[in-house]
């Protein structure tokens, strides 16, 4: 019973982690869009640059839930590791988080 318990509080204080640094990460991804210059501009034209500037700073794993499953959850500030690769579905949360500065306040 103690070995399910500590098994439990493990995966919680995991969960727990993994939902400050979703937070961080998002909070960098909003402080560096207060920074670009095409954040004013057309929603085309916004939307090409997210996806390019996350591309560009980001490249993607192949196969990384299989070969890596720890990069599946966020255990650091994902804006803050330039040059190192990002899981693909790692690139959609923030690619999404950029595009959901721009369209929530279009609604």
């Amino acid at each position: 019973m103690e070995i399910l318990f500590t098994v439990f509080g493990v995966l919680i204080a995991l969960l727990l982690l993994n939902l400050y640094f979703k937070y961080q990460t998002y909070h960098s991804v909003d402080k560096e869009m207060r920074k670009m210059e095409w954040n004013t501009a057309p929603l085309e034209e916004y939307v090409k640059n997210s996806y390019h500037l996350v591309a560009e700073r980001f490249s993607k794993v192949n196969l990384c839930w299989l070969r890596y499953p720890w990069r599946n959850m966020f255990f650091t500030n994902m804006w803050k590791m330039r040059g190192e690769g990002l899981p693909c579905h790692m690139q959609t949360f923030l690619f999404h988080r950029l595009l959901e500065n721009k369209l929530s306040r279009k609604i």
